[in-house]
Formats: C-alpha cells, sequence, structure tokens
C-alpha cells in the first residue's frame, strides 16, 4: 500500500511583513488598514526620493487658481460697473487693461511648474499622468511609483486606485 504524501501549503521566501496589533478591539479595522497577513515585499512598489516641497502638479493647479482668481475679479467688476456706475466704459477698460498687465508680470516671471517640471525629469520621475512615459510616474506625496516608465498612460480612474493603494501601503510602513 502506497500512502501520497499531503502538500503543504506553498510559503514565499520573504516572510510577509505582519501588521502590529491594532489598539482596541480586534473588529475595529480602519478602512485603509491592509490585509491581516500583512504585506509581502513583492508587493510594495519602488519608492523614489522626490524633491521636497510642492510638485509641479500642485505648482500647475495654484497658477491655474490665480489665473481663476483674475478672470473672476475682472468679471464682478465689470458687473459691479454695469450696476453701479451710469458709465462703466472706463472702468471696465481699467479693470482690462489691470487683468493684461497683472497677465503679463505673471508670464514674464513665469509659472513655477516648468522649472519644477525640468528638476523632477533631472531627478529621474514625473508626478504627470500624461505625456511622459518615458520617466516613472511616481505619487508626490509618498514617493511610490504609480506606473513605471515606457509603460502606457494611466486613466483618472486607474491613477486614483494607484494612488490610494500606495498612500496605504506609505501609511502603513510609516506607522511601523
Amino acid at each position: 500500500m502506497q500512502v501520497t504524501p499531503t502538500p503543504s501549503p506553498v510559503r514565499p521566501a520573504t516572510p510577509a511583513i505582519q501588521p502590529e496589533p491594532e489598539s482596541g478591539s480586534p473588529s475595529e479595522v480602519h478602512a485603509w488598514s491592509l490585509p491581516p497577513w500583512g504585506l509581502l515585499p513583492s508587493q510594495i512598489p519602488q519608492r523614489l526620493e522626490v524633491l521636497p516641497g510642492p510638485s509641479s502638479l500642485e505648482l500647475f493647479r495654484r497658477s491655474r487658481r490665480i489665473a481663476a482668481w483674475g478672470f473672476a475679479s475682472y468679471a464682478v467688476v465689470v458687473v459691479a460697473a454695469f450696476i453701479i456706475v451710469g458709465r462703466p466704459g472706463p472702468v471696465t477698460l481699467f479693470a482690462l487693461v489691470a487683468l493684461v498687465v497683472g497677465g503679463a508680470a505673471f508670464g514674464l516671471v513665469g509659472p513655477p511648474y516648468v522649472e519644477r517640471i525640468k528638476d523632477e525629469h533631472r531627478e529621474g520621475y514625473t508626478v504627470w499622468r500624461q505625456n511622459t512615459l518615458w520617466k516613472p510616474q511616481v505619487d508626490a506625496a509618498t514617493g511610490f511609483v504609480i506606473r513605471p516608465a515606457g509603460a502606457r498612460a494611466l486613466s483618472l480612474q486607474e491613477e486614483a486606485v494607484a494612488l490610494k493603494r500606495v498612500r496605504e501601503i506609505a501609511r502603513y510602513l510609516d506607522e511601523r
């Protein structure tokens, strides 16, 4: 009579990083917490050292907000001139000149995100989803790679999922 051995469960070559026990009851699990069996080192993406300060994407968003505030202010002044002043021509002309001069001054100084993009490229990464596929895309907050160099561009939904995942991993690793 031949006995067939029962197979043992396959274990990874490297041990999993086990989460530390949480305070409180075991049923209290945060929505962002990782699985109770831990995180395998192969599941942790590469982490790059990002430049200190705001990323080029954040600087770009700030520039857009400044432009939006400028145009909104112009619209408010023009509407107020029509409502309050009997002859709105000089007020609207002055507001238009102020808008053009402010835009020209901002253009001469140069948007700060352009230089930051160049600095990020020199460091070997990008935070932009499109048009820079030759560099790895990283999360500016954590430095984890969410798209390797040469891979196709992520959709908005894929980027959101990848950002959520690496931020959960960073929170987990940073708490240890």
